[in-house]
């Protein structure tokens, strides 16, 4: 299979999906507290707080990795994958595909089957992708948010430092939390990207 996208469209979507998966993360520390204090623990005890934090503290901090790959998960960033063709005649699965048939992968009926993840699979749980004991971060092979194969996301290993790193460092200073008197609204638009409301949070300097 191939395809064509050309460079402006791709740091432009490579861009957008980032900016996209913070603004959920940082929605999703309001509503899930419990797991913001996870994180904010996670980097008391990894990063500090007279530091930046660097991509070398990405692997000490499996809860932060675990909430990040769980939103793109719950709330697919991408849920239809680029248009692909076929070169030649395959077979998948007992499905006879034709040359040049065009293919397009649903990554959010991926992310939202039951039979690979539970019948909670409408639920935010960052759990379900740490060990038993929580200290390792463990991802099955239908964990697909940047597709996968030999044509899946160039940018997969920038974009997940980039996340990792503007989220922690938010949290490293601010804690995250709903307006007084207003809920969380985690019903999601689709645009370029699937992207949250716009709506306010509030901000609060730790001590």
């Amino acid at each position: 299979m191939c395809c064509q996208i050309c460079p402006r469209a791709f740091f432009g979507a490579r861009s957008e999906t980032v900016r996209v998966t913070v603004d959920w993360l940082l929605l999703v520390c309001a509503a899930y507290p419990e797991a913001q204090k996870k994180i904010l623990r996670e980097i008391d005890e990894v990063v500090g707080r007279d530091r930046f934090p660097t991509g070398q503290d990405h692997p000490n901090m499996p809860f932060t990795e675990a909430a990040i790959t769980e939103l793109m998960r719950w709330r697919t960033i991408v849920p239809l994958n680029l248009m692909r063709y076929t070169l030649q005649a395959s077979e998948l699965n007992g499905y006879y595909i034709p040359k040049n048939s065009h293919i397009l992968l649903v990554l959010w009926a991926v992310d939202n089957n039951e039979k690979l993840w539970g019948t909670d699979v409408n639920e935010y749980k960052p759990e379900r992708f740490l060990s038993e004991v929580g200290r390792k971060v463990i991802k099955p092979e239908y964990a697909i948010p940047f597709s996968v194969g030999k044509r899946s996301c160039p940018g997969k290993t920038l974009a997940e430092i980039e996340i990792f790193l503007y989220l922690v460092a938010i949290l490293q200073k601010f804690e995250i939390s709903a307006p007084l008197g207003k809920e969380i609204d985690l019903e999601g638009e689709l645009g370029l990207a699937f992207q949250p409301k716009r709506q306010d949070l509030c901000l609060k300097l730790r001590q």
